[in-house]
Order: structure tokens, then sequence, then C-alpha cells
């Protein structure tokens, strides 16, 4: 709450009535107010974030504020532009603009993150509140300086070039919550999504729980050679089922040995020393390493026990023994290889619409392996996911 860069957060937005009542002073003492101040808070989005990320405080007050700021920030300013004529009539097409981009995302935000999705600030989203906060600046200064320096047309300039990053972020933005929407079934309203929420609230913190839970839940085995888009599918598969009110683990098999503990790090020298488990903690993940000193690997459903309880566990690969769990296989013919599971507990057969209308006809479902909405939705239906989930 009172962290550093929490703080930085709340004088962005502290400074706003400010700048507004700088504004109707309308001396010239107070344009330069208004530039100091805005120029200060904008410097402040960037500290705030670098400092929460080096000083590892990132919280999800922060998280939430930061961007809020960013907003009423820029909205207030360039409601005062317009309003005192600080600008030209045709530069309200961009001011507009940018108004309509932050209301539309806002509220496509608010309805993901219902559904528990969220999507991820872009690297061309924060060039836009750059651009922006850059562009309202230079215009600040109109009445500040002297007009041979031509402040105006180049602070509109640059409002244009911002409302034009402005307009193809929300498009990825709308075009991204657009393919959750059309994933999460109409019978499935908003009042179910709430209630499915507040099931799970708590599911971010469980890893951390002291408590002993039940490790009951449901499992998918996704099977299919090297090359044939398992791992594509998963990928799209997991953001679709998110957007149930679904939570969603993965496990991945693999052949190869593998250690992501660096040689000369604390933890490895733990395990080198001969912990059985060790687990590093960090502020935005936690990665356990386990040792098989004196056993072979475990059975699947031991490996699963340790999983946290979640609605469904995808696993990606058929080495352990999976022989009473649901499959998906996924096959394609470029892959030069046949079918490798036999019909036993097997859902359904993926596969590309070319390689479907060659393949003889068979006793379960074939599903487009481009479509991985219809894919969720068979699972979803198939596995009774939302009625158990409920």
């Amino acid at each position: 709450m009172t962290t550093l860069p929490n703080i930085l957060t709340y004088l962005r937005i502290v400074v706003i009535p400010l700048i507004l009542f700088a504004f109707y002073a309308n001396t010239e003492s107070a344009q330069w107010l208004v530039i100091i101040l805005f120029l200060g808070a904008s410097i402040t989005d960037f500290f705030d974030g670098h400092l929460a990320r080096s000083r590892n405080q990132v919280t999800r007050l922060g998280r939430f504020l930061d961007p809020i700021a960013d907003k009423l920030l820029v909205v207030a300013v360039l409601m005062m532009l317009i309003g005192f004529n600080r600008i030209s009539e045709i530069s309200y097409i961009p001011a507009v603009t940018i108004l309509c981009r932050e209301i539309l995302v806002s509220g496509l935000r608010e309805f993901l993150a219902e559904v528990q999705v969220s999507i991820p600030v872009s690297k061309i989203a924060k060039w836009k509140t750059a651009l922006q906060l850059f562009a309202l600046t230079w215009l600040l200064l109109v009445d500040a300086v002297p007009v041979c320096f031509y402040v105006r047309t180049v602070g509109e300039a640059i409002l244009w070039i911002a409302a034009l990053l402005t307009i193809l972020t929300g498009y990825d933005y709308l075009k991204a919550g657009f393919t959750c929407m059309q994933s999460v079934p109409q019978s499935y309203n908003i009042g179910s999504i709430r209630e499915n929420a507040r099931q799970n609230k708590d599911y971010e913190n469980m890893i951390f729980s002291e408590d002993i839970l039940p490790k009951v839940r449901n499992v998918l085995i996704i099977a299919g050679y090297s090359g044939s888009g398992k791992t594509t599918l998963i990928c799209s598969l997991i953001p679709l089922l998110n957007a149930y009110g679904l939570t969603v683990s993965t496990f991945k098999h693999t052949h190869h040995d593998i250690d992501s503990d660096p040689p000369g790090k604390d933890s490895r020298r733990h395990r080198e020393s001969g912990a059985h488990e060790v687990m590093l903690v960090g502020p935005k993940r936690a990665v356990t390493v386990a040792e098989w000193r004196t056993r072979s690997v475990p059975s699947l459903p031991a490996l699963l026990s340790r999983l946290q309880p979640v609605d469904l566990v995808i696993v990606e690969g058929l080495s352990l023994t999976t022989k009473n769990y649901p499959k998906i296989e996924v096959w394609r013919a470029a892959v030069g290889k046949p079918r490798v599971l036999p019909c036993q507990a097997l859902l359904a057969v993926a596969m590309i619409q070319k390689d479907a209308a060659a393949t003889q006809t068979l006793d379960v479902p074939v599903l487009d392996l481009d479509d991985p909405a219809a894919v969720a939705a068979f699972l979803v239906d198939r596995l009774g996911l939302l009625s158990r989930t409920r």
C-alpha cells in the first residue's frame, strides 16, 4: 500500500486536480505550473513500474492503479486543452479517438476480468502512452513559448501519430477479446461466471497454502508424434478454457533430462548437497525441483497429486501409464507416421481439414486442429467441466 512505486502512482492521480485549477488561473506562472506538474507526473509513469520490478514491490493495487492513473491524466488534460481552445478543431479527431479507445478497452478489460482472462499490455501500447504524454506536453507549451517555435503544429502532429497507435492497439485488444468472447457459451452467463470466480478466488494463493486439500481433478491426455501440433493446440486451448471460468494446469513429459537450475546458484548447491526437493520462490512464481534419488519416476497419479487442485490438468505426452485417462490424439499426414493411440479412452482425433478429408471414417469425433475454440467447446461438453466446477 505505501511502497514507493505505489506512492508515485498516487501522486500521478493527486496532481490531476492541481492541473485543473492551474488551467483556470490562466496566468503565465500558472501555465508553467501546469507544464511542470504534468511533466513530473509523466516521468513517474516510468519510474513507478521500474522501481516496482527492481525492488520486487509489484502489488495488485499497483497493477490496478497504474494504467488507471495514466488514463485519468491523459483524459483530464485532453478535455482541458479542448475546453480552453489550446488545440485546433481538426485535432479534436485524434483527441476523441483516444478518449473512445480508452473507454472501449476499459470496458473490454472489465468483461474479460469477469471470465478470468487477462490481456497483458503490449510494447506498442507502452509506446502509445509515451507518445500521448509527449504530445500533451508540447501542447501545454502553446501559450508559454513564442509562436515561432511552431509548438502547436509539432504537438498536434505527435497527437495524430499517438491516435494511430491508439487505433492499432485498440484493434489488437478487441481481436484478442472477441476470440475469448466467442468461446464462452451463451448459457454460461456472467452471473455463473462470477459465482465460479468466487469459488476459485483463492486459487492463485493455493500454491502457498498449508491446508491439505483433496487431489481430485479432471485429466486430459493430448498425444501425438513430435511436430504434429500438440503444444500449439494446448497453448490455444488454455486461454479459451480460462474464458469459461476454468482453471487449467499442464503436465509436459519429455524423454530428455531436464535441469532448470544453473550451476553455481544457491538452489543448485542445495540440491547437489543431497536435498530431495528444493523450492525457489520469487515475487511472481515458485519453482520446485525434485530428485528421484531412491526410486524410479513416480506414477502419473502420484505426480498429479503434487499439483494444486484445478478444474482440468492437460498432459502432453504418453510415456507414463495413462490407460484410464481420456485422450485426444493430434495427427498430421505431413509428419509421415501412423496414428499412435488405440481407441481405448480416446475422445477424439484432432487433425487439419485436408487430412480429415483424406482419412477413413473414424469411430470417434474428428476435430479441426485449426479451430481451437471448437475443440475447447467439445472438451467442456464431453468432460462436463462446467457442471463439475459448479
